[in-house]
């Protein structure tokens, strides 16, 4: 004896409750199928374009990154030794000895630093580095995913979500993300951006100021401690945004803005509470400065026509031109490599050739008080 299904036509008039319930509860499983694809392969796009950098994590050097690797690689590198000594990260005298650098007004990326530090003391900093540029990459596309998805192309067909993976996936690999992504992962760590600016909008319903508030708040700070001049950026632009958005319907716009002041001053309370310190010691702590004085032409990666989302070309560390320099030297020894040598050059004794021929002042007293200071 065969049985058969019922037709589904008869199923919705006897039960139409009950079918119309399995039929939103199979698109809505389906959309979320579709959703956790796109994610693996904006993750999988951005393990790829680093892929040079995994396979070599012990001494692979991004082929453009000059010496940026080195010098992000030194930021993950102390913050992690300092947490482990019980001291600020928000200042350091290894590097500018004796008067030291202020790393919160440098692009230390305390966001991701801090959170990784166990990561950089276990695997070194190049691990970190790693992680910060893929993250940066597959989680900006991700969270622009997430936001088109959900909130402009808000339909639960599959060509809606393609869609959207197509904006989500030039936010996150466009020409100038993979420029950056050759050496400056805080402009490619946009992951937290667009869920600000969805939290802002949120704010400007009115319906829960204080939760929504804190929210704000703390994506905010999050943001401050990932890289301050994507913030800004993102900010003026937005403002720009929100004007053109609100000049046809004035009075609309003045009553969302009402209704959003009461959490936008909670959030503001939330960041400055977090970043209060960090923002003092950047502005007026140790090494602080108010001004640029040096300024270099530089070129925007936009226009760069070799800028195409491949894999980026990685070499040996020993590769590097005028390898091994003082940062990554200090580098090694921050994380517990033998402080006297470093890639075969002698740098704990002041008459090391390399003091000699440069920098002979600071280079051969941060050589000597780094390896007084080892671990």
């Amino acid at each position: 004896m065969t049985e058969t299904l019922p037709d589904v036509q008869l199923l919705e008039e006897a039960r139409p409750g009950r079918v119309r319930s399995a039929v939103r509860r199979s698109v809505v499983q389906r959309g979320r199928l579709v959703d956790l694809a796109i994610m693996a392969t904006f993750t999988v796009a951005a393990i790829y374009v680093m892929s040079n950098l995994w396979s070599d994590l012990q001494s692979g050097y991004l082929f453009n990154a000059g010496r940026d690797q080195a010098m992000w690689e030194w930021f993950f590198a102390d913050t992690a030794h300092a947490l482990a000594q019980f001291r600020s990260p928000l200042f350091s005298d290894l590097q500018n000895y004796p008067l030291g650098v202020n790393l919160m007004a440098n692009t230390a990326m305390f966001g991701i630093s801090i959170p990784l530090a166990p990561i950089t003391l276990i695997f070194g900093p190049t691990a970190t580095y790693a992680i910060g540029l893929t993250a940066g990459l597959g989680g900006t596309a991700i969270a622009w995913y997430w936001a088109f998805s959900r909130h402009v192309l808000t339909g639960v067909s599959v060509r809606s979500k393609i869609a959207a993976a197509v904006g989500a996936g030039f936010c996150g690999f466009a020409p100038a993300m993979i420029s950056h992504a050759n050496g400056h992962p805080n402009f490619v760590a946009f992951f937290v951006l667009p869920f600000i600016f969805l939290q802002v909008v949120r704010i400007s319903n009115g319906k829960r100021p204080v939760r929504d508030g804190i929210v704000l708040g703390l994506l905010v700070a999050w943001q401050i401690f990932l890289g301050e001049e994507p913030l800004l950026i993102f900010t003026m632009s937005a403002m720009v945004f929100g004007a053109a958005y609100a000049l046809p319907d004035l009075a609309k716009s003045r009553q969302a803005i009402k209704r959003a002041m009461p959490g936008l001053v909670i959030g503001g309370a939330v960041t400055l509470l977090i970043t209060a310190v960090p923002l003092w010691s950047q502005f007026f702590g140790p090494a602080s400065y108010d001004a640029s004085r040096t300024v270099r032409p530089a070129t925007t990666p936009l226009h760069s026509p070799r800028s195409r989302p491949n894999r980026l070309r990685a070499i040996p560390r020993r590769g590097v031109p005028d390898e091994p320099d003082r940062g990554e030297c200090v580098l090694r020894m921050a994380v517990g490599a033998p402080a006297s040598r470093c890639n075969g050059v002698a740098v704990a004794h002041p008459s090391d050739p390399r003091c000699r021929r440069r920098d002979r002042g600071d280079g051969c007293a941060l050589a000597r008080f780094r390896t007084d200071h080892r671990r």
